[in-house]
Formats: C-alpha cells, structure tokens, sequence
C-alpha cells in the first residue's frame, strides 16, 4: 500500500509525540493544515499502520495515540525513511503558487481553482490564504475574499510590481537564471534540472510573470542605455532592470498603469538617465504593441541611476573629487568605526575607502527612491559572522544619521562584506605567482570578500581582476595574463580555465583550487615581490606632492566680475583661460566640451555656502588648476537635484584625464576645505587675492605634513 506524503507526516507528528493523545488540531497546527483535512487523511494512516503490525487508538474527547514499545518505534521509524510517498507541496509551496498565480490572472479567482490547483481541501486553502495575505502586506497589497466569488489582490501597480519582482528572485535559481541572461531559450534552461522537481515546477509557473522570449531584446536596450549613459550596470542591477521591464510589460499588456508622484517625476525628467530611458523604450513598445507611459520611463532612470557598477576602478584615481567627497567622508568614518571595533589599522586601506565609495553612492540613490536592496547572502553573513553583523550595523547608523535615510538588513550585510574583506587582505601573504581574475554576479562587494579570501588562502596566488559575468572582455584577460578565472556561476564557451565555488570558498572548495595550482602552469612566472618602500621612494613622492602643490599655488587665479549670463559664457571664459596651449585651440575645445557635458550632469552647489564647484578631468589641461571666479551679479544655478540655488561664486577644479593620484588627493583636499573650513569659504566669497592665496596656501601645507608624517 502506497500512501501520501501528507500521511506519511502524520504518522511522523504521532511518533514524535510521545506516549499521550494528541488532537487533530494539535497535528494539522504542526502541518500547517487544516484539522478537516488531517481526519480526512487519518483513516488511510490508520490502515497502513495495522498492515504493518501498528495499532492507532483513537478515544473519543482526547484524541489519537500510537501505543508501541520501544522496538516499535525503531521498526516503524525504519519504514518511514523506506517509505515512497507521492510527491506534494509544502505550505510554502502552496504559498508562492497562489501569489504567482494572484499576480498572473489579474482578476478574480474561484477559491475551487486553487484547492484543485493544489489538491488540498479548502480548509487547508484558508490556512495557506492567511500566510498569503501577511506576505502581501510587507508591500502594501490586500487580498480581497469575496464569498461565493473568490479572491483577487488590490493595491498600487508599483507595489505590486515589487511584490512580484520579489517573489521571482526569492524562488528562481540564481543559476538559472544567469543561464537566462546567456540568451538562452526557455525550453533550454530545463536541460539540467530534474524536471520531477516540485520546485523547478514552481519556477516553471513564475517564469509566466515575464514573457521570457523578450529577454535578448531587453538585454540589448539596456546594453545600448550603459553605452548612452557613459557607465556600466553592476551585474544585479543590470538584471534587475532587465526583470523590472519584463515585468512591467506583462502588466501593461494586461491594462496595469503605474503612476509616480509627479515632484519626483519632475526632478527625474531632468536626468541623462530619464532621456535616454524615454527614447530607447519606445522602440521595444512598439515590438510588442503597448504604450510605454512617462511613468515608466522615470523608474527605468531611477534603476540607472541606482546601479551604476561599483567595479570599475579599484584606485582612488576613479574617484571624483567633488561629487564623491560626501561619501568619502562617509567612507572614512566607516573605516574609522571598523578600525576602533576591531583593532585593526585601516585608515590609509585606499581599497576598502574606493570599494566603499562605489558601493554606497548607487547603494543610497536605491533607499532614497525606495528601491529595494537584494543581498543574496544576508543570511549567510548574519549567521556566519554575527560579530561583523554588529561592526556593520553601527557604521550604518552613522550613514543614517548623516544621510537621513533608514538602511536595511541587506545593505547592513554588504558593509559587512567589505570590511571582513578589508580585514582578510590585512592577513594575506605577500608572494603572488598565478594570476586570477574574480568573476560574480552579485556585486562588487561578494567580489572582493571572495578575491580577499583567495588571497589569503592561497600565498601563490594574485588576484588581478574582478570582472562582469555577463559582459566578458576575453582580450583583456588576455592581456592581463589570467591563468583562471573563479566564478560564482557557470561561465560556458571561455578558453580561460572557469572554476566554479561558493562566495566563502569552502574547504572543499579551496581543494579544487589547490589543485589546479598543483597542476598547472602560471603564464607570469615573474610577478614583482612586495617591497617595504625605501627612504629614496618616499622623498621621490614627498617630492611629487610638493611639485605639484607648487605648481598650482603659481597658476591659482581670483578673477573678479565675470560675466554670469549663462552657464555656457562662464564655462567658455573658463576653457580659454585654463586650456592647455598648443594644437591650435583644441584644447580649448576640449576643455569646453568636457565642462559643458560634467554640467549636464547637474552643476554640484554648496547651498549653504552659495559656492558653486566647476569642475572635470580632461584632455585640455596639462596640470591640476584651481581658480575662484566671482560673478557681477548673482544668478540663479539648478543643482543635481534640480533645485534652483542662488549663486555668485564658483570655484574651479579641473585636472589632466589621466592625473596621478598625487594630484588628485591635492584637489580634494582643496574641495574638504571649501566643505569643511568656513574661513576658506567665506575667504572665496569675499577675500582679496593675497587673503585667499594665505588661506589657500595654510590648507595645502596641513595636507602636505599629514603626507610627511605617514611616510
């Protein structure tokens, strides 16, 4: 006799209850079902049990009771692991089902449909709708029972939309799918799973929330929107809009507006991001035959502007040095906690301070719109390393307090990640031979846990690149003279060796890695050795520093009365002024052109101060230059938030596209002391030239014996 897998449990709950009666209630409680449905089942467990020599006594006001010895009970214990039972869901199955389907169907649904969907009673049903309805209501959303009708859900069509987007990434496997975001085709992506399972079925039903043949066409508009915007998307970002817009096709398809409030709306319409947003999602709505409202063009932009790559620079050189100081600050005072917490020197870690930068800057632009924050390995780390936990969740209070924003459990784990990384390359060996690129798909911030723990683990190995798993440069691992690459997933059709692990790199993880060092042959046989830097290096830079303080304090220009009309005039009088000489005016060009397009941006206002920076790196200077230009007449300015701001004095910064870092931290030091010092401030808005040229002078000289005293 074959019984169920519900039977099979309730003969588990019984033997696990000890020798007294337990009630019906008591059992379908610890099944998550109903008591109708475990009387339903209690007559088949009955029958099995006497076919194999077990007596169930049921007494009337008490309950059931399974009366066995002790042998028994490991005879029947035995049977059950033997036992086959039909395949059926769990509760949290039956869970996901219904909201897929509730997300799906779009109206109202028979209540008949859903117990013969899941072959449960509708009692069992009822106890599975309350978990639905507490799950809907993290995002908003109320489920509607209508007796005698059914059940349907109402809310607001963007919350919706981040109901179902959670409800596909929390149940689709991560391998899957990448292998989706590979251009493969649906009917493809079974090949390797087990297609009995209840839960690639399950996956299989969700998949409908997005219509899976568009992806390759999605995938290209969103690489033809990185090209526009100047930037690549971090892996999870750029598949999260690609999922974000085949979501809301569906739902458009099936007559679902959103709407955004339309202040937000009006200051995103001011964007790069939301033109570019706007006029490359009208070709993909005339694919498939929908209008593409405004509204969806400005959450696209608010996906831009959320997910910029935090891989892309591994040097302070890939900071700016006006736009990112805000999050340096906050950067350093991470650091600083961390630093204090655990004992460990971190101030002068460059790695960890530019990781931090490029993770927080997209990290607080997504919690400003209300984006959720996904961090596949939140629980990992909560679990794995509960000290780390508490490091982090203190340095996310200060970004509380001085961004005024409230950061979420999975943002709290990502800061985790980079100073545990940080801490791991505090304890890595020095020699490097095989040369290793880290390939992952959740971010820069699992990227840089895994390459510091490599690292760590493995004294013969260097870490020389963190790359995209979507986007591959194979000739510049090439160049580099990659010898493996370690991936979180899969990588088919590379000529480089894939091997594939865990973010933590387990110990039987480490092993494969040890042996294919063991096998294999290094193509840099003569990786530099680390060196204590000597007494000779350190004056050569000391002496970088103070050439190039020099030489900006020789070129620092006040000029009074400029001409403030329009931003253009300012920025020509600028390029003119500051432009390297040479090539015929090109590098006039040059300057203009790069100056004119970093304002596009948005121009970067201190309100309180009524400063506003000009600034960029380009081609048309042959050295770092700082000037204040005072207007004749106040004039208004829209910052990047496309607030308009009084302004009547501008401090310019510009630096060489390919400037040292030398030159670099020189300008933001100057930038810290604009921010920070009000006598240079008020000095720029109202000093004489000797005045400011003390001030300025004062500021650079604090900078340069703060450089002699870490040497």
């Amino acid at each position: 006799m074959k019984i169920s897998a519900r039977t099979k449990q309730i003969i588990q709950c019984l033997l696990g209850s000890g020798d007294a009666f337990v009630t019906v209630q008591w059992i379908g409680d610890r099944m998550g079902i109903s008591a109708r449905t475990v009387l339903r089942e209690l007559p088949t467990a009955e029958k099995w049990l006497s076919q194999n020599g077990f007596l169930l006594e049921v007494k009337k006001g008490s309950g059931v009771q399974l009366v066995l010895t002790l042998e028994q009970k490991e005879r029947l214990r035995s049977l059950l692991q033997l036992e086959k039972v039909d395949k059926e869901y769990t509760p949290e199955q039956r869970k996901t089902i219904i909201l897929g389907e509730l997300m799906l169907k779009q109206k109202i649904t028979k209540l008949y449909y859903f117990a013969s969907l899941l072959g449960v009673t509708e009692g069992t049903l009822s106890h599975d709708l309350n978990e639905v309805e507490s799950w809907l209501a993290r995002f908003d959303i109320r489920l509607e029972r209508k007796p005698g009708l059914g059940i349907y859900i109402t809310g607001e069509e963007k919350d919706i939309r981040r109901a179902g987007i959670s409800l596909f990434y929390d149940n689709i496997d991560q391998a899957r799918l990448h292998k989706m975001f590979l251009q493969k085709l649906q009917e493809d992506l079974a090949v390797e799973y087990d297609e009995d399972s209840m839960d690639v079925q399950i996956q299989e039903r969700l998949l409908h929330l997005i219509d899976v043949e568009l992806i390759p066409l999605l995938e290209e508009v969103v690489r033809q929107m990185e090209a526009r915007i100047g930037y690549k998307l971090a892996d999870d970002a750029f598949t999260a809009l690609v999922v974000h817009l085949a979501i809301a096709i569906q739902r458009i398809r099936g007559d679902e507006q959103i709407t955004m409030d339309p202040a937000i709306l009006e200051q995103l319409k001011q964007s790069r991001e939301y033109a570019i947003a706007r006029e490359l999602v009208e070709p993909i709505a005339e694919t498939v035959g929908i209008r593409m409202p405004e509204e969806e063009a400005g959450y696209i932009a608010m996906h831009l502007q959320g997910g910029r790559s935090r891989a892309t620079q591994s040097d302070i050189a890939g900071i700016s040095m006006t736009q990112d100081f805000r999050l340096i600050r906050i950067g350093k005072e991470i650091m600083r906690i961390a630093e204090e917490e655990t004992g460990q020197y971190l101030e002068e870690n460059e790695r960890l301070l530019v990781g931090l930068v490029r993770h927080l800057g997209p990290a607080i632009t997504r919690i400003r719109h209300n984006m959720e924050i996904r961090n596949p390995l939140q629980k990992d780390i909560e679990t794995l390393y509960p000290k780390l936990t508490r490091i982090a969740q203190k340095c996310a209070r200060a970004i509380e307090v001085q961004e005024k924003i409230q950061i979420p459990p999975a943002e709290v784990a990502y800061i985790a990640m980079h100073i545990g990384a940080a801490l791991e390359q505090n304890r890595r060996k020095n020699l490097t031979k095989f040369r290793v690129a880290v390939a992952c798909a959740s971010g820069i911030a699992v990227s840089r846990m895994l390459s510091t723990r490599i690292e760590k683990e493995f004294g013969n190995i260097d870490v020389v690149d963190v790359i995209s798993t979507v986007n591959i440069d194979r000739d510049s691992l090439h160049e580099k003279g990659v010898d493996l690459i370690v991936s979180t997933l899969p990588i088919p059709g590379m000529d480089i060796p894939v091997l594939v692990v865990g973010p933590f790199l387990d110990e039987e993880e480490q092993k494969k890695l040890q042996d294919f060092i063991r096998c294999g042959l290094p193509s840099s046989m003569d990786a530099p050795a680390y060196r204590e830097q000597d007494a000779y290096s350190t004056l050569r830079r000391l002496g970088l520093y103070h050439k190039k303080i020099m030489g900006l304090l020789e070129g620092f220009r006040l000029m009074e009365g400029v001409d403030g009309g329009d931003m253009e005039s300012v920025i020509a009088l600028a390029a003119e002024t500051f432009a390297a000489e040479g090539e015929g005016g090109d590098k006039v060009a040059r300057l203009r052109e790069d100056l004119l397009q970093r304002e596009a941006q948005g121009s970067t206002i201190l309100e309180s101060k009524g400063i506003m920076i000009l600034h960029c790196r380009s081609e048309g200077v042959d050295r770092i230059r700082f000037a204040v230009l005072r207007l004749g007449r106040e004039r208004e300015v829209a910052n990047t938030k496309g607030k308009t701001v009084p302004v009547r004095t501008m401090a310019v910064l510009l630096a060489p596209r390919d400037e040292p870092k030398p030159g670099l931290e020189i300008l933001s030091e100057i930038t810290r002391g604009i921010v920070e010092e009000e006598e240079f401030s008020t000095g720029m808005r109202e000093g004489m030239q000797e005045t400011l040229e003390n001030h300025l002078s004062r500021l650079l000289l604090g900078f340069y014996r703060q450089k002699m005293e870490m040497k």
